[in-house]
């Protein structure tokens, strides 16, 4: 971001170079400290600046609290708890200046791991655990308010990996300064969503085993590679039922299966008295029962992932430090100077509002010289824009001819529906709140379907030993069940009609109405790059409706991804499928794909 004379931002005596990522505290900046030398300005080291959320801090005693606490890291003299130096502020905002970290958050390297398929080892995975568990036990020796503090937030953009090895800890102790501020927890929920504690989302206090359950959470995350997912209402014992890993099970041996699923149950539990009590039975409980090689070995393991992980930008990155570190401020490139990744809040409409003032000014300036130049050439290109405009319309007109024949395709469609339509009788408001407890319930059974591993060796366990595991049914058998285990409203026949495959029918269903998922900006954002093919089959009843919708091939699709498709194409409607003169029900398969990219 250049300031009004063109010149990159300067903030104090720091010139911010390039955005990196957001984290819960705000908007994260790759910066220099500089020394004014007339003209130039004179690189000294990198830092990481944090542009901080204007909702976070909103009275004097918050940030009393803040300074206080920043203050007291830092003299605690703890490796790898990564506080703030120095908190800037000024007309533009709040920053929190930290030393700079050639390496990557715990989230970047989690995506990063699922799109190369360098998957994290179980091994590694529980090491990395234990390291963070060790790191917040020593910064709970720290006190403040009569309390031993916690860190409270640890959600993977705050746990930093460099490429050496080491785990950093960013803004220990800051958020259980700020869950009574209202504004900022509901703002986190907004953007964290599951990732949060349901303490959290309660709007209860935060405690020393909100971090235990971050710590589940991380490890549930590296393992599979997924959101872990419970909403209130649900049998938390049968969150387990399937779950499924990115690497092969260290072991298939029942009681280590039975411990692994014990551990999340120990560290995801909704209350927290059902938690692990303490870090250090955490910690006790991961080094008896998982393997997590030898800890001396710890910070090479670390690195020497990292740098396959990163094989292939390692050295671009630290030649792009080296060129920022050693070149005058002044001929820093545009590529390193993007305006709209610069721009903080409210910023960014000012910016392009001067921008395009400025713009416009360049292209009258342009027209007048290629005026004088030469006439020819402006009567062309007016040619050539013109042959552009009509086949644009052109090709608008054929794109509305099409929806209109679409529409009008439809609209026979759905007389069809209603002359074939049998009519059904009236019913009670009694009986239609029967019907959706009855729907609701089909709808739980369903999206409650897990990806599906874990299965040979548990069910050779006694009951009271075994933990939680799939049933390796097929598809329609676990359908089926479902239908004749789900009680049925005795007023209205839910399942009245036969169920047959699809090949048996005389008269295929036809798609009326539905479309393709839309996902909000939030979700969008979260999985920006992302890519999935969506496989389902959809159980459609006598009139056409979806009744159910399983999804089939969902380990690369995230949970909160797969509520949304799930609901969509539950709005999906067809016409009712034959077998000669009797409507029945089908399964109707359904296959589209999906990517996550960055709003414009």
């Amino acid at each position: 971001m250049k300031d009004k004379k063109g010149a990159p931002q300067k903030i104090g005596e720091y010139v911010i170079l390039k955005k990196l990522y957001k984290d819960s505290i705000g908007t994260n900046y790759r910066a220099m400290e500089v020394e004014t030398q007339e003209t130039n300005l004179k690189p000294i080291k990198h830092r990481l600046l944090t542009e901080v959320y204007p909702f976070l801090f909103t009275t004097p005693e918050e940030w009393n609290r803040t300074d206080v606490l920043c203050q007291r890291v830092q003299d605690s003299g703890i490796p790898n708890l990564y506080a703030p130096k120095k908190i800037l502020r000024d007309e533009s905002g709040t920053f929190f200046v930290f030393p700079f970290i050639e390496g990557k958050t715990l989230a970047q390297i989690v995506d990063d791991a699922s799109q190369k398929k360098i998957y994290i080892p179980f091994d590694l995975a529980f090491s990395i655990s234990i390291a963070i568990a060790s790191l917040i036990e020593m910064g709970s020796s720290l006190i403040q308010g009569g309390q031993n503090i916690f860190h409270g937030f640890l959600t993977p953009d705050h746990i930093i990996f460099d490429y050496e090895g080491n785990i950093y800890l960013k803004c220990f102790g800051l958020w259980p300064l700020l869950d009574t501020n209202e504004t900022a927890v509901s703002e986190m929920i907004r953007m964290y969503a599951a990732w949060l504690t349901p303490e959290f989302i309660r709007r209860e206090p935060l405690s020393p085993r909100s971090d235990i359950y971050h710590l589940g959470y991380i490890v549930y995350r590296m393992l599979t590679g997924n959101y872990f997912s419970y909403l209130p209402g649900e049998d938390f014992q049968s969150t387990f039922t399937s779950i499924s890993f990115l690497s092969d099970l260290p072991s298939t041996d029942i009681g280590y299966l039975t411990s692994l699923i014990d551990f999340f149950k120990k560290t995801l539990n909704p209350d927290p008295n059902k938690r692990f009590p303490r870090l250090k039975d955490y910690k006790n409980y991961v080094l008896k029962y998982f393997q997590t090689g030898e800890f001396s070995e710890f910070k090479t393991n670390v690195s020497t992932y990292m740098k396959t992980l990163y094989a292939d930008t390692i050295e671009v990155e630290k030649q792009e430090l080296n060129d920022e570190l050693f070149n005058p401020i002044s001929a820093v490139g545009e590529e390193n100077l993007k305006t709209e990744e610069l721009l903080g809040f409210g910023a960014l409409e000012v910016e392009e509002k001067k921008r395009s003032k400025l713009q416009v000014a360049l292209i009258a300036a342009a027209i007048i010289v290629v005026t004088i130049v030469s006439g020819y050439f402006i009567v062309d290109q007016v040619d050539k824009t013109k042959k552009k405009q009509q086949e644009t319309s052109r090709l608008l007109e054929q794109q509305n001819q099409r929806i209109q024949e679409f529409q009008q395709k439809l609209s026979t469609l759905e007389v069809q529906k209603k002359s074939e339509t049998i009519p059904t009788p009236p019913v009670t408001k009694e009986t239609e709140k029967e019907v959706k407890k009855d729907i609701d319930k089909k709808t739980t059974l369903v999206t409650q379907e897990k990806p599906k591993t874990i299965s040979k060796a548990v069910s050779e366990t006694p009951k009271e030993t075994t933990p939680d595991v799939v049933r390796t049914t097929k598809p329609s058998e676990t359908i089926e069940k479902k239908e004749t285990s789900t009680p049925t409203t005795p007023k209205v026949e839910v399942k009245s009609a036969p169920l047959v495959a699809l090949t048996e029918t005389t008269v295929k269903p036809k798609q009326l109405s539905g479309k393709e998922p839309e996902f909000p900006a939030a979700i969008r954002k979260a999985y920006v790059g992302r890519r999935a093919t969506v496989k389902a089959d959809l159980l459609l009843d006598e009139n056409g409706n979806v009744a159910q919708v399983e999804l089939l091939e969902k380990t690369d699709i995230p949970t909160d991804v797969q509520v949304i498709i799930i609901d969509t194409l539950k709005g999906w409607k067809f016409t009712p499928a034959q077998k000669g003169d009797m409507k029945v029900r089908v399964k109707w398969p359904v296959k589209f794909k999906i990517f996550f990219q960055a709003d414009l």
